[in-house]
């Protein structure tokens, strides 16, 4: 922005005049050094219309303007899902986003994605005509799932079989379950077993372990360590075996 005061000018034989200098404006609104500025200037005076006024020129700078922009992270627990960041820009409209997993190479369009558990590291490059290039960061983090508990009880129709509820199912993880029986007294297992359904007979590691109180131990088995952990042990109530057939 240029300002000028009026300035008082003699003409010839004492002609008084007032030149005012009018609004400066840039040869283009384009960031650049060494940018042609033109000022008009216009007379004022009992005798100004008899000369004649060029405008004034010199020259300015249009430094690049400052970008508003926003990086969201991604933070989550393993789904089975890719999840990325997203960036949103507020000024100027029309920006240009890109990212890349390597800092210094923005090549993608899209953010990069993570679906296994741990963090990564996306890099930003945002692009707009006279606006200063923005390069920032921005995380994916995927925390491990935690497979849900499941609820142990003997059934009431089969005797010595061992039931529970299912896990909640998890996208990419298999779940198997880990069966214990216990005979009161011992914490050492009578049958351990791993089955993909939900239920066990027991009934015959009864048999064999005689009579007395037991009880069963189950726990969901993640099929990845990495992505997810295996769930808290439920334990179901008494069973009283005096024999079973």
């Amino acid at each position: 922005t240029f300002t000028l005061a009026p300035v008082n000018a003699f003409g010839i034989d004492g002609d008084y005049i007032t030149l005012t200098a009018g609004t400066a404006t840039y040869d283009n609104a384009n960031v650049g050094t060494g940018k042609t500025v033109t000022i008009p200037v216009t007379a004022s005076g009992a005798r100004a219309g008899n000369y004649n006024f060029a405008s004034a020129t010199t020259t300015g700078a249009i430094t690049p303007a400052t970008m508003t922009y926003k990086v969201n992270n991604y933070t989550g627990t393993y789904d089975g899902n890719a999840h990325g960041i997203t960036v949103s820009v507020t000024t100027p409209s029309g920006a240009t986003v890109k990212y890349g997993t390597v800092n210094g190479t923005y090549n993608l369009t899209t953010s990069p994605t993570r679906t296994d558990e741990g963090t990564t590291t996306v890099y930003v490059q945002i692009t707009a005509n006279n606006y200063t290039t923005v390069t920032t960061t921005g995380t994916i983090t995927i925390n491990k799932a935690t497979l849900s508990t499941p609820t142990a009880s003997w059934s009431t129709t089969a005797r010595g079989t061992a039931t529970w509820t299912a896990s909640t199912a998890i996208k990419g993880i298999t779940i198997s379950y880990k069966v214990e029986l216990f005979k009161s007294g011992s914490t050492t297992a009578v049958s351990t077993q791993t089955v993909s359904g939900l239920s066990y007979d027991f009934a015959s590691a009864i048999r064999q372990a005689g009579a007395g109180t037991y009880t069963f131990k189950v726990t969901a088995i993640s099929s990845s360590a990495t992505n997810a952990n295996n769930s808290a042990t439920a334990t179901s109530g008494n069973l009283y075996a005096v024999s079973v057939s």
